[in-house]
């Protein structure tokens, strides 16, 4: 939740106008008193079925990679364009040349200069952040995890 908390509370002194809503278990718990960002708390973490329609509200969804996870991919890499939802997410190999392809079928960024450099340049270009979120939900539906899985498991050492 650190990494989170450190890009959201920066990116927010960056873009003070941003509509930002914050859904998650132990966000108010973890913060403190004084963090602005509880104000964009929306809840707690959602439902199958909320979470489809957040991600297909939210024109961007934004995606931090823990340490552990540097390098790969979490569940949301491939929750958020399963449901047909933009997703910005911290750039890792695995997302941008594996399952997806950078520019194409998913947005990566690195820090926080890129991350406000993307929200805008999406915001602005619908079509284009469109195009991303289908093409994002096509590899999906490819079971791109799947065979993933399959060929690790085919590979694997005895």
């Amino acid at each position: 939740m650190l990494i989170e908390k450190n890009f959201l509370t920066e990116l927010l002194q960056r873009m003070p106008d941003l509509s930002l809503s914050i859904w998650g278990d132990l966000w108010q718990q973890k913060l403190s008193h004084k963090s602005k960002l509880l104000s964009y708390i929306r809840g707690d973490g959602l439902a199958a079925q909320q979470l489809v329609c957040a991600f297909r509200c939210a024109k961007i969804v934004l995606n931090f990679l823990r340490q552990q996870n540097k390098g790969a991919h979490n569940m949301r890499t491939f929750e958020v364009p399963a449901c047909g939802g933009f997703l910005l997410t911290q750039r890792s190999y695995e997302q941008a040349t594996i399952f997806f392809t950078e520019g194409n079928s998913i947005a990566c960024f690195e820090g926080i200069d890129e991350l406000v450099y993307k929200i805008r340049y999406f915001l602005e270009h619908d079509e284009e952040r469109i195009a991303i979120s289908e093409a994002g939900y096509q590899m999906v539906k490819k079971n791109i995890l799947s065979k993933y899985l399959t060929q690790l498991i085919d590979h694997r050492v005895l």
